[in-house]
């Protein structure tokens, strides 16, 4: 549901919530990772991990290595 925050804005946002019927809890995680996401392009380079290496750091933790 990031999306909501990407592509629409206003009215059009709201329409999308209530198309998708997303509850409060879903819709503030989904706030979130916009706000996340956001973040990370106003990080100077270098200054955050790369994303292959987070992807691959949570793959691996979660399959307990």
């Amino acid at each position: 549901l990031v999306i909501a925050w990407l592509v629409f804005a206003g009215d059009s946002r709201a329409a999308f919530r209530a198309a998708v019927s997303a509850d409060a809890g879903t819709w503030v995680r989904a706030r979130a990772w916009a706000l996340w996401k956001a973040a990370l392009t106003l990080a100077p380079d270098g200054s955050v991990a790369p994303p292959l290496a987070v992807i691959e750091a949570v793959l691996a933790e979660q399959a307990g290595r």
